[in-house]
């Protein structure tokens, strides 16, 4: 029982909704260490048990965002390689 509302407290810490909406990458970060180091209540569920657990949906979502903040990081501006290939003057 005490596994299960540690684990219903983390997820209302940090509701699915605001995942998509967090722009710091070290925020995110931090959120992925608590289920592999953070208390032992939190522990990610062993595999077989993990598939309908709401941790795994905000574990996923989290991972998602940290993919999209990769992505934007990397983000060449639009017409970049043109420029970086061709003189500005034509």
């Amino acid at each position: 029982m005490v596994r299960n509302d540690a684990s219903r407290a983390h997820g209302e810490c940090m509701p699915r909704a605001m995942i998509g909406l967090e722009m710091d990458f070290e925020a995110i970060e931090e959120a992925l260490d608590v289920p592999k180091y953070g208390l032992t209540g939190l522990a990610r569920l062993l595999p077989g048990h993990r598939a309908r657990s709401e941790q795994t949906k905000i574990i996923m979502d989290l991972m998602n965002r940290r993919a999209a903040l990769v992505r934007e990081i990397h983000e060449m501006p639009k017409g970049a390689n043109w420029i970086a290939t061709h003189s500005a003057s034509d």
